[in-house]
């Protein structure tokens, strides 16, 4: 689905008024986070067809993006430190699914109760 498909669907959801429009606009929000999400963590192909992810060229094609903004923003980076962040996110990704995994699985602490001495008294 074309960027400006979803342009169209949601002025049509936002023209109405409803449940059924603002669960349009939900989905619709979601699938661009979703776009970002993958743009950024690099899952998708980059190329010049790809949005540019940053101001003030959001969204313009790569290709539409002056050259010496990219060079200036390529400059302003280091490959090296780059490669340290993808590491660190995805060691932090697995983290955490080990986290998720070892909460689901451990068992809760066994609470030990006292026995009931009222009748006794």
């Amino acid at each position: 689905m074309t960027k400006e498909r979803l342009k169209e669907i949601r002025k049509q959801a936002e023209s109405h008024a409803g449940r059924a429009s603002e669960i349009i606009l939900e989905l619709l929000d979601d699938m661009e986070k979703l776009r970002a999400l993958k743009f950024r963590a690099g899952l998708a192909p980059v190329s010049v067809l790809e949005p540019w992810p940053y101001h003030p060229y959001l969204d313009k094609t790569f290709a539409e993006v002056p050259e010496d903004h990219l060079i200036a923003w390529r400059d302003a980076r280091s490959r090296d430190v780059l490669m340290h962040d993808i590491c660190l996110g995805i060691i932090a990704a697995r983290d955490l699914k080990l986290y998720d995994l070892i909460t689901q699985l451990a068992r809760k602490p066994k609470v030990e109760t006292l026995p009931d001495t009222s009748a006794q008294i």
